[in-house]
């Protein structure tokens, strides 16, 4: 009984939305870095990640001047639609074979979503 007087508390039962939209979530984190307009590099195009433990250098074309350019880090998180690594778009050195061979066997589908409401929060 608390758990749905808690959930009445606070809407439970309603979905919410970002009025603006989701990007404002990483509008809001991108501001939260210090001198961010000079190490975060929109609009470009990573072509070669050479990486080894603790040392990374990726290296980018500008999609607005095609200027080159390198980004050196000791992590680099790497998220790229599905299709970008199946084609092979990014190079990496050493190749990371196992990750690769995994991203090259999933495909893509029709995606079905389901969304269940409870009369009551469990």
């Amino acid at each position: 009984m608390k758990d749905g007087d808690a959930a009445d508390k606070i809407d439970g039962d309603r979905s919410f939305r970002i009025a603006g939209g989701y990007d404002l979530i990483a509008t809001l984190l991108l501001r939260s870095i210090a001198d961010h307009l000079s190490v975060v590099h929109l609009n470009s195009t990573v072509e070669r990640v050479k990486w080894r433990r603790g040392s990374v250098a990726a290296a980018y074309r500008s999609a607005l001047d095609g200027q080159p350019g390198e980004l050196r880090c000791r992590h680099l998180i790497v998220t790229v639609p599905l299709g970008v690594l199946q084609a092979g778009a990014i190079e990496f050195t050493p190749e990371p074979t196992t990750l690769l061979r995994a991203a090259r066997a999933l495909k893509f589908g029709t995606i079905y979503r389901v969304t269940f409401r409870f009369g009551r929060a469990f």
